[in-house]
């Protein structure tokens, strides 16, 4: 790990790359990592089992990305279509990789992506709790939509606007 910064400052020079079917049993560990931290019982919830998720997206690799460091799946982002809106499902990585922010280019590299696919804008939902989420999409350039309380606890809705055309934005339906 000697040519990562130091911890707190976010790692640009990550691969990112499509999804490849080999990448299966270390996107399920990355995915099983990633539910983890927030205890299971948050947003990821509504997303199923990890495994599952994993192989729903290896069937689909064009709305997702990795984060590829030094040959490992250090971090995975994922997003779904609704009328020309996108929505952010996942964007992390392994906690143990946290310190480096290995989220922040990831989304930057996710946003790209959708802004030369055409869509319009970009949506996602965070828990109240997740202060280095919210800060994240912030510092972004999203702005946030409003509250709403759910089975999973208090969530910010984002969104952000990638083109002219298309409407404003919609709710993230949960």
């Amino acid at each position: 790990m000697s040519h990562l910064p130091p911890p707190g400052q976010a790692v640009r020079d990550l691969l990112f790359r499509e999804l490849q079917p080999g990448d299966g049993d270390a996107l399920k560990a990355l995915l099983s990592d990633i539910w983890s931290q927030d205890g299971g019982e948050g947003l990821f919830r509504r997303l199923g089992d990890p495994d599952a998720y994993a192989d729903r997206q290896l069937g689909d690799p064009e709305v997702c990305c990795v984060g590829d460091w030094s040959g490992e799946v250090a971090a995975f982002g994922a997003w779904r279509q609704d009328e020309g809106i996108a929505v952010v499902d996942v964007c992390g990585s392994a906690e143990r990789l946290a310190k480096w922010k290995l989220a922040p280019p990831l989304l930057e590299h996710m946003v790209r992506r959708m802004r030369e696919e055409g869509i319009c804008g970009v949506e996602a939902t965070v828990l109240l709790t997740g202060t280095a989420i919210q800060a994240m999409y912030e510092g972004l350039g999203f702005r946030m939509l409003g509250k709403q309380v759910t089975e999973d606890g208090e969530i910010i809705c984002y969104h952000k606007r990638l083109s002219g055309r298309g409407r404003e934005s919609h709710r993230v339906k949960l």
